[in-house]
């Protein structure tokens, strides 16, 4: 629930009993089974990978990587976008037999990369977007020797708080 206009920003599709909210979570029982839930942004942990060897200025890599939810109640599970959330905690939490039988094909989270080299000037890469597995790639090609550090920045949602990471690139 949106705390200041009271737009529901997703449903679970279990009926909750609230007890308590307090710090944007939302504390309640499940009425069907009694298991209680904590509700509100899920943390969450970017990776960043690139070749582990030196390229040729001009030549392309590619960036790879992961944006994934570590709530407690379904850690390691991809971070998905807020348009899909709904069918998304169906899927994770209702245990929705149909969902479960064919998985949704989710969209993922925007990730934003960057490249910092070694006096301290950066190149702004590109956005890329994970899948419903949480992985996102990106196609790049570094025109500039140096040695880069590659940042992945997830910016955070209504539904996940914000992460990144970073690693290195040798550009020849």
């Amino acid at each position: 629930i949106n705390e200041t206009t009271g737009k529901f920003l997703w449903v679970l599709p279990i009926g909750i009993t609230p007890s308590a909210i307090a710090n944007g979570y939302l504390l309640g029982t499940d009425t069907d089974n009694g298991i209680q839930y904590a509700i509100g942004k899920g943390q969450t942990k970017t990776t960043v990978d690139t070749p582990l060897i030196g390229v040729p200025a001009g030549t392309s890599v590619m960036i790879k990587g992961t944006v994934m939810d570590l709530s407690p109640g379904a850690p390691n599970t991809p971070a998905i976008a807020d348009a899909d959330m709904v069918e998304w905690m169906d899927y994770i939490y209702g245990q929705n037999a149909t969902l479960l039988n064919s998985p949704p094909a989710a969209n993922g989270v925007p990730v934003q990369l960057l490249a910092v080299g070694a006096d301290g000037s950066f190149i702004e890469i590109g956005i890329a977007t994970s899948d419903s597995s949480g992985t996102f790639t990106f196609k790049w090609t570094p025109t500039k020797a140096d040695s880069y550090k590659i940042t992945a920045s997830f910016a955070g949602s209504e539904s996940y708080f914000s992460s990144w990471a970073e690693t290195g690139l040798a550009v020849d």
